[in-house]
């Protein structure tokens, strides 16, 4: 009898073992966000991967759960061992530094689902983040910093920092072919400047814009609440911005008093898509309205107008070539009537984000 009792206790205990070694041995993968906003808009998340086996057939889901954005991305294999700096996603959140996602990785081999915070907090990036995988009850993988709101209730219970989970190498960011970096503290570092094609090159890339009569609608009604204003109207780049440039202003002409269209004036051959100056503050509410205009008609444009007293009481219309899907105006400097000789044209180089920098919570 007691040595039944013996096989049996040393039989369940190896079958105790083999199971702590199958548990141990269990494979899966998260993402450990970059701690930069890349170009100010995007972020990247590298693949991490815990135990000892190869993933084969990987897709990863990632949704950000404020805007319902979703982004899939298959990967041959995830091998076992060091991070490697080409398994990553890009992905560009609906609400910068304050992020909440959910993340799903299917594999031959396995499943798991991550839901995972990033927060900007006291000038340092802040993470929750919880990890289970198949139908256990019990997270894989969770930690939750210190400094993260109490808002945040994800892993609210967790005293492991994040330090370590989402640790990425030193060199990590450097391999990522990125302009400017954006840091928890809201500073940005400039990796690289940017330029764009010469206006000739991009003249010819801009095909045969024309405007619409859908556009021309949505243009004339501004036009007309300020019929009998003076226009300026000045063009960079080829014959193809020129007879675009006339368009516009043959529908200014039908209730404004307009100029011929010129060439900019040296200092200005930059400029891209459309743009307006005027002479003084007091003309706000007349540009603003035309800006609108132009959004409304899907016209690609400066967001922004600039004042510039050599207008006068003027509108200057400035026409350039139409810029590639990637770039914008409001990445450049505003043209002037009567730029300084030598200094920098106002595109040479364009500033390496989309636009303006998100705001980091305090």
């Amino acid at each position: 009898m007691l040595l039944f009792v013996c096989l049996l206790f040393f039989a369940l205990l190896s079958f105790a073992v083999q199971r702590a070694e199958v548990a141990s041995a269990r494979t899966f993968i998260y993402l450990a966000p970059s701690t930069e906003l890349m170009e100010c808009q995007k972020r990247a998340f590298f693949v991490k991967i815990v135990g000892p086996h190869t993933l084969s057939r990987v897709e990863v889901t990632m949704k950000d759960n404020k805007s319902g954005q979703t982004i899939v991305q298959s990967f041959p294999e995830i091998d076992p061992g060091p991070l490697r700096s080409d398994q990553y996603l890009w992905f560009t959140p609906s609400s910068p530094w304050d992020e909440d996602y959910t993340v799903t990785a299917t594999s031959k081999e396995s499943h798991s689902s991550q839901n995972l915070i990033v927060r900007g907090t006291q000038h340092q990036i802040r993470f929750a983040t919880l990890v289970t995988v198949e139908d256990e009850t019990s997270p894989a993988l969770s930690c939750r910093d210190r400094l993260l709101p109490p808002s945040y209730t994800l892993a609210a219970n967790e005293t492991r920092s994040c330090a370590e989970p989402m640790k990425l190498p030193a060199n990590v960011t450097s391999t990522l072919d990125v302009y400017s970096y954006q840091h928890p503290d809201g500073s940005v570092t400039v990796r690289k400047v940017r330029t764009l094609p010469s206006p000739s090159e991009l003249d010819e890339q801009s095909d045969q814009r024309h405007l619409t009569d859908y556009q021309k609608e949505q243009l004339r009604p501004a036009i007309k609440q300020y019929a009998g204003s003076r226009l300026r109207v000045f063009y960079s780049g080829g014959s193809n911005t020129l007879a675009y440039a006339e368009e516009v202003k043959q529908l200014f002409a039908e209730s404004w008093k307009t100029n011929e269209v010129s060439v900019v004036p040296v200092g200005d051959e930059r400029i891209i898509d459309v743009q307006i100056t005027v002479g003084n503050k007091r003309q706000e509410v007349e540009a603003r309205t035309l800006l609108d205009a132009f959004q409304s008609a899907g016209i690609k444009h400066k967001k922004f107008f600039s004042v510039d007293p050599d207008a006068g009481n003027d509108v200057v219309l400035w026409v350039g070539p139409k810029s590639p899907k990637d770039a914008s105006p409001d990445q450049c400097g505003s043209p002037e009537l009567s730029p300084k000789p030598g200094q920098a044209h106002n595109c040479d180089w364009i500033v390496q984000s989309g636009g303006v920098c998100p705001f980091v919570p305090e």
